[in-house]
């Protein structure tokens, strides 16, 4: 194997789904109906929620993709293709090339199943996900994983997902008019709250603002979206370098050429097993770890429960 450019094409891939997915934490989720934090009332949330109610509410969406990606010393671009059904329908190819190498990243999910490929120079991994056993799973956790949450976890719901998961952790300040190629758009920037910088606190007296995040992690978000529609046309994430100021975009994500509402066929989101790399089913990796977290939350003869 001509492993030159191996760790580059795992580095982007993964990369590419932290930053995505990173923020969800599905983990620590509430249930959908546990009341909104603080933040939840700010104008940049309000505006984020609404372009997120805006996307379910569209029959289909497609859109060229196209990100950049700064790591340390690093820069690459990967392009692609989005897809956007109903029902938890999504399409979502990306490429990247160096050279004469090739990575590439496919998810698809017809809504029931979801697939995941790597193709990284000639090594290939799938796996799958039972959607259905997952989230109803979930439902049986006693709130500690909600649907939502799990949906943006799990990389579904589209782009909503993607906000979903962003909103998750984030504190945001009040959107700002502006333009991109000529269209007006809604600039909001968001920073993670004192709750998730906690989390990576190695000494207690440290305060939140003060936490140093491990580098794949980004300090700072900034989402554009279009004024008419509410889109997300970019998002940024962003890096601190040591001396604390914000200089540079580690990920952007940027959609183009968006049609909504377009003929899209199940077909579409059918994935089609390649019998020389069979998938991975990793459901029950899901499973266990619900079990756990309904386990712990039982109460047990050395702990029981308050009395009423």
């Amino acid at each position: 194997m001509n492993n030159r450019y191996a760790l580059t094409f795992a580095a982007i891939l993964c990369l590419t789904g932290i930053c995505l997915s990173f923020p969800s934490r599905a983990e620590d989720a509430k249930q959908d109906s546990s009341p909104p934090k603080e933040s939840s009332a700010s104008e940049g949330s309000a505006l984020l929620e609404q372009a997120r109610t805006r996307l379910t509410e569209y029959q289909s969406i497609k859109a060229e993709l196209t990100e950049r990606i700064s790591f340390q010393d690093h820069s690459f671009v990967a392009k692609g293709s989005y897809l956007q059904g109903k029902r938890n329908q999504v399409r979502m190819e990306m490429t990247v090339e160096l050279g004469s190498n090739r990575g590439a990243l496919l998810e698809i999910c017809d809504g029931n199943i979801l697939y995941t490929r790597h193709d990284i120079i000639d090594q290939t991994q799938v796996t799958r996900r039972d959607v259905q056993k997952i989230l109803q799973a979930a439902q049986k956790t006693g709130g500690r994983f909600s649907e939502s949450s799990m949906i943006a976890d799990l990389g579904l719901g589209g782009i909503s997902g993607i906000l979903a998961g962003i909103a998750a952790d984030m504190n945001f300040k009040a959107p700002v008019e502006d333009e991109l190629d000529g269209a007006p758009v809604y600039i909001i920037d968001g920073q993670w709250s004192d709750e998730f910088l906690s989390r990576f606190k190695n000494d207690p007296k440290i305060a939140p603002k003060d936490v140093q995040l491990p580098p794949f992690v980004p300090e700072q978000i900034r989402i554009i979206l279009q004024k008419d529609s509410l889109f997300p046309r970019r998002i940024t994430y962003l890096k601190r370098n040591p001396g604390g100021k914000i200089t540079s975009p580690m990920l952007i994500l940027e959609f183009s050429k968006i049609v909504f509402n377009s003929k899209v066929t199940n077909q579409q989101f059918e994935y089609v097993v390649d019998q020389a790399h069979p998938p991975t089913d990793v459901t029950e990796v899901y499973l266990r770890r619900f079990a756990q977290a309904s386990q712990q939350k039982q109460p047990t003869p050395e702990n029981p429960p308050p009395q009423q």
